[in-house]
């Protein structure tokens, strides 16, 4: 082992998602302790802080209970060279982030080889699956959580000892300044008139932009994307912008409309308004200040499952935090093209319905804890 590293870290990351925060703890980590190891399995953005990767998430990110039984080889195969490489690294601790499918599993190897194991960004267990709290506190040393009201879920845990809870704040607060909705309005009103130079700049035309994120997920983008864009083709004073995810490709999306990557925030800015598929980008916008929709479709055998193990009244993560339904929730039957164009109407037209979910979104940050989430999980595994 190279004597000049201070500490071999393992992060092992999933989805886009998931490898944005492990990118950003990778980058904390980097600037308390210069001489700390990186590795994993994760995406892009942990390769450019520096992470060196065994395995890319695109090989792994499957969604659903049919999908990833058609892919159960491929997972299997994955996490054999995951856990091979854990033991030719020989790290003081792994992170685990998100992904809990595969990472209970490599958890769980890693108890039985001795080697310690956080977990950043709890699994939704207050959604469904509760019968996994007590293996999530018996499989990690430190459970590192984003959400205002998960450290009470494992509370019993906490205080029998078994493992430790932190809420160590939400970390889009720090990639997202706080917006000035007055400013917010503005932006929206300078889109209408033809203003924005970023427009020019992407190679957009002068209409106002109506934003649309079909998913990161291959599955995700071929159920969505033809409702999307079919309500888009309804607002031709509008053009349709689509954000593409992380780890894909512009032929991923089968559609004339410009697709723009590693543009999100800048589209969420200058956008009037989106529809975006269920998931962490529905928070980012709503931190963003914008009105939006979400959407959600999948295979029937996987949502009549989902839906009788949920145990949540909403999908949205602005709408659980703040326990009301500020964003309209449109979701497998109700996702249609005529449902999606009336609720886009309303949005946009008169902007009273705007208004009203730009006032509920600046409740959000109070709730959300304070910026320097990823400092928090570094200072945890560094201990």
């Amino acid at each position: 082992m190279d004597q000049d590293v201070e500490k071999r870290i393992y992060l092992v990351a999933g989805e886009a998602s998931g490898d944005m925060y492990a990118a950003d703890v990778a980058e904390a980590l980097r600037a308390a302790q210069s001489g700390t190891a990186l590795r994993g399995m994760g995406g892009d953005a942990m390769e450019a802080a520096g992470v060196e990767l065994v395995e890319h998430i695109r090989n792994a990110s499957f969604m659903g209970f049919l999908e990833v039984l058609k892919n159960l080889g491929k997972i299997r195969r994955t996490l054999r060279t995951v856990k091979a490489d854990i033991l030719a690294f020989q790290p003081d601790r792994v992170l685990t982030v998100d992904y809990p499918g595969f990472n209970l599993r490599i958890a769980a190897w890693c108890n039985e080889k001795n080697i310690p194991v956080d977990h950043y960004i709890s699994p939704q267990v207050w959604a469904w699956k509760k019968r996994r709290i007590p293996k999530i506190a018996e499989l990690f040393n430190r459970l590192y959580v984003i959400l205002p009201f998960e450290r009470e879920v494992y509370a019993a845990h906490v205080q029998q000892g078994r493992f430790e809870v932190e809420f160590v704040g939400h970390p889009l607060l720090d990639r997202i300044p706080e917006p000035d909705m007055a400013a917010a309005s503005e932006a929206t009103a300078a889109s209408e008139a033809g203003t924005s130079n970023w427009q020019a700049s992407q190679g957009l035309d002068k209409r106002p932009i109506l934003a649309l994120l079909p998913g990161s997920r291959l599955q995700e983008i071929s159920r969505l994307l033809p409702v999307l864009a079919c309500a888009a083709a309804q607002f031709p004073n509008h053009q349709a912008v689509i954000a593409g995810a992380p780890g894909r490709s512009r032929s991923d999306y089968p559609t004339s409309l410009p697709v723009l990557f590693d543009q999100t925030p800048a589209l969420f800015h200058h956008a009037q308004a989106a529809w975006i598929t269920s998931g962490t980008a529905t928070l980012e916008a709503a931190l963003h200040g914008l009105p939006h929709i979400i959407v959600y479709k999948t295979s029937r055998t996987t949502y009549a499952i989902a839906r009788r193990l949920a145990r949540v009244p909403f999908i949205g993560l602005a709408n659980l935090i703040l326990g009301r339904a500020a964003v309209p929730e449109r979701i497998q039957s109700r996702c249609t093209a005529e449902q999606l164009t009336d609720d886009m109407r309303t949005l946009i037209e008169g902007g009273a319905a705007a208004e009203k979910q730009r006032f509920e979104f600046s409740a959000l940050r109070s709730k959300l804890g304070g910026p320097g989430a990823a400092q928090r999980v570094a200072a945890g595994l560094l201990q």
